[in-house]
């Protein structure tokens, strides 16, 4: 009966013509088509492939839909049997990644945006039931339906593998006019330099930028959700790695960093959805406080780095990712080494002369400067230098420990006995004298320094105790002094212990007294102290140990007056002292003037700004 029914259909219309059948205004461009290709029946259509008619301009998917509606509604059961396949799912969901899957419905809406394909195509499908871009696979869809061209191209959309749909999306938001805003402000370029260019508002460019990273990081989410399954922090190169897209891996970075999609980690420049730039920054920060410091042989701290890394359980960055830390905090790396500062020459040179001057450096030769310069550079990148050496100098100084007059020396290259400088501090602090000289410090432990340490000079000792006990004594060239105590240089020291005993104090007494003190330094010390008198050869005395009232000094001056007179202007010590015997013995008794020479230095502090002695 079928069959039967079937042939007089085909009877009926095999000689029926196209532009009468289609005669509708709404196909007029089909009928344009069959006139131009001589397709002037129906029965011409039997085995025609309505889909080639997409190619044609003015025919749409829509418009193909009804031409086969129309087709089929008229020209019989077969027919329709041919046209018609049965229902089938709509994808095989095997053939989609899960990432794809596990989106939400809202994704699916983003895709049909950027493919041009309107909702409202979709409506029936995404009823409530459909929450995941996984629940359509059990949807069913025939070939007839008038969406299915539509269908077809978003299913072959999500068919493509990871990487590949990424791409394709991407490069369809790059293909968007609007692109090359988004683009310049990846760049570096302001909202206001842009805005100029355009003639628009900032605000204006801000929401179009604003557009395209939210297309951007809503296909982005897809490579995050893969990453995310075995990494909780995602850098650039792990996005690169699936994309094999530089550029576009680099857009969804950016998008994620301006959105705030995840959590942005500045110093490693990565995302994570677990912790934030803060979450560890203590344990950062005191690894480069107390490990790295101002200038560090990287290779030489990278397993103590590793291991408080993972004591207080950073395990998402390593001791080689801990550079990129050091790096944000303003550090450059050069070979195995960082440095506080992009131009900090001072602690490169430091780290040349711990390694090549290991007795020690002169800091003010102007030529060992040189030299100096010219090693490090050919290990490091050229630095940039003060014009004046001095200056170079005292940076220096400051970093150095000083071991000889003008020489320093790296405090990795000194051997130092902690017990022997506790005991030398002891006895600093046990002397009754406040200000001590290195040089005194050094004559008593002199052998024992030079037995268990490199310490071989007044010098070298004054920068091992300032190295070691920075804040214990108030430190100067020659002597230091006990805090909070006033300062006494050597020739004070000198004067206050004539003074102190009371007499006549010899030469070798002085050199008993103050260990290591020079001939040069007891003669500065009568030359600026005014009230400290040489008393004879190497025998000294304080004015204020002497007992003369105005009235004997009147009385001296009144002799001396009196003998230049008689002499022409010139008097010697013997006749002074001839004279005082004479005339003032009372006062020469008294005082234990024995000779000449005692009273010439009296005298001549006495009266040193009356006469030329």
């Amino acid at each position: 009966m079928k069959e039967l029914l079937n042939l007089m259909i085909r009877e009926i219309t095999m000689k029926v013509r196209i532009d009468e059948f289609f005669s509708d205004n709404k196909f007029k461009v089909f009928r344009q088509y069959c006139l131009t290709n001589d397709i002037v029946y129906l029965e011409e259509l039997e085995n025609f492939d309505f889909q080639s008619l997409l190619e044609y301009q003015g025919i749409g998917v829509g418009k193909v839909t009804q031409i086969i509606d129309r087709f089929s509604e008229n020209y019989g059961y077969s027919i329709m049997h041919e046209l018609i396949s049965v229902e089938s799912k709509m994808f095989d969901s095997e053939l989609i990644e899960s990432e794809v899957l596990m989106q939400d419905i809202e994704f699916l809406h983003y895709l049909l945006k950027l493919l041009g394909i309107k909702k409202s195509q979709f409506k029936k499908f995404l009823d409530d039931d459909v929450k995941m871009i996984r629940d359509l696979s059990e949807k069913e869809v025939v070939k007839t339906d008038k969406n299915y061209d539509a269908w077809k191209l978003v299913v072959e959309t999500l068919e493509m593998s990871l990487s590949d749909l990424v791409n394709y999306i991407c490069d369809i938001i790059r293909r968007d006019p609007t692109f090359s805003i988004f683009s310049r402000r990846i760049k570096g370029d302001t909202l206001s330099e842009i805005g100029r260019d355009q003639d628009v508002t900032r605000e204006r460019i801000r929401q179009v930028s604003a557009k395209t990273e939210k297309k951007i990081s809503e296909i982005g989410k897809l490579l995050m959700m893969r990453v995310f399954k075995n990494k909780s922090i995602v850098r650039l190169n792990d996005i690169d790695n699936i994309l094999n897209n530089d550029q576009n891996s680099k857009n969804i970075m950016y998008s994620f960093k301006m959105r705030k999609t995840y959590n942005y980690i500045n110093y490693i420049e990565a995302f994570s959805n677990e912790f934030t730039d803060k979450t560890h920054l203590e344990v950062f920060l005191d690894i480069q406080n107390n490990i790295i410091g101002e200038f560090q042989n990287y290779y030489d701290v990278m397993e103590e780095v590793e291991e408080v890394l993972l004591d207080n359980g950073v395990t998402y960055i390593n001791s080689s990712d801990f550079i990129d830390f050091l790096k944000y905090n303003g550090y450059v790396v050069k070979g195995t080494y960082v440095r506080k500062g992009s131009n900090s020459y001072v602690l490169p040179l430091v780290e040349m002369i711990r390694r090549h001057y290991r007795e020690g450096f002169f800091v003010h030769n102007e030529d060992c400067i040189n030299e100096l310069k010219n090693l490090t550079d050919k290990e490091y990148d050229v630095l940039t230098y003060p014009s004046n050496t001095r200056a170079i100098s005292a940076r220096l100084g400051d970093k150095l420990v000083l071991c000889g007059r003008g020489k320093y020396i790296h405090e990795d290259n000194i051997k130092i006995d902690y017990n022997l400088l506790r005991r030398i501090r002891t006895h600093i602090n046990n002397t009754k004298s406040d200000c001590l000289l290195y040089h005194e410090i050094y004559e008593v432990f002199q052998d024992e320094l030079s037995r268990v340490t490199s310490v071989s000079n007044r010098h070298y000792l004054h920068g091992v105790l300032m190295h070691v006990f920075p804040d214990d004594y108030d430190y100067r060239r020659d002597e230091l002094t006990k805090l909070g105590k006033t300062r006494k240089n050597i020739s004070e020291r000198i004067s206050d212990y004539v003074l102190d005993q009371g007499r006549i104090v010899t030469y070798e007494e002085l050199k008993s007294q103050f260990k290591g003190i020079t001939d040069a330094i007891i003669n500065n010390a009568l030359y600026s102290m005014d009230e400290l008198i040489l008393w004879e050869h190497k025998k000294y005395n304080h004015m204020d140990l002497i007992s003369i009232d105005s009235k004997e000094i009147h009385n001296l001056q009144t002799m001396i007056q009196e003998l230049l007179q008689m002499n022409n202007g010139y008097v010697s010590e013997k006749q002074i002292y001839w004279a005082c015997e004479k005339n003032m013995n009372d006062f020469l008794s008294r005082e234990r003037i024995c000779n000449s020479m005692n009273l010439y230095y009296i005298i001549s502090n006495l009266f040193e700004d009356l006469y030329s002695f």
